[in-house]
């Protein structure tokens, strides 16, 4: 869609522009140079309430994870879906986290060709994992490297969510 081709376009130049000025960023380095960054390669996708389908402004965090993936074509990478246990019926809940998913799921292979056998799809239903309980209606993208699940869990012990990039403390 011509949305899509515009984040992937303002994709693009951002990460020209930034290795321009000289810096390497993550998406350029060798997986283990990441993870001694600290890095972690991650992204959550929010929804609405009872919706699955993907919000304008969450487009940019797919495109950036698709980027990855093709960047470290041999490294699988999770979708998790989820819904917020404060809201729904267990049945509803488990709906959304299904749909949550393969949404992202189904676009990751549609429109960035991305080979289906990287992606693995785990559905959650309703969950109280993050604060506030909205941050639980998601679909969580993660690398499956030994190393990046344990931060991430960590880091969603102390009930943190967020993208992009996040402390690995080793």
């Amino acid at each position: 869609t011509p949305d899509t081709q515009r984040i992937i376009d303002s994709l693009l130049a951002e990460m020209n522009k930034r290795v321009n000025r000289g810096k390497q960023e993550a998406w350029e380095q060798p997986l283990d140079s990441i993870l001694l960054n600290r890095l972690l390669p991650y992204e959550m996708v929010f929804f609405e309430l009872d919706k699955w389908n993907i919000i304008p402004s969450e487009e940019m965090k797919i495109a950036k994870m698709a980027y990855i993936m093709k960047t470290y074509p041999n490294e699988k990478f999770i979708l998790t879906g989820s819904a917020d246990a404060a809201t729904g019926t267990e049945k509803r809940n488990l709906f959304l986290s299904h749909n949550r998913a393969d949404v992202v799921y189904n676009k990751l292979i549609s429109e960035y060709d991305i080979n289906p056998d990287q992606l693995v799809r785990e559905y959650l239903g309703g969950i109280l994992d993050y604060d506030p309980f909205v941050l639980n209606r998601t679909t969580v993208i993660i690398m499956d490297h030994p190393a990046v699940r344990k931060a991430f869990n960590e880091m969603k012990s102390q009930r943190k969510a967020g993208s992009g990039t996040a402390e690995i403390n080793d």
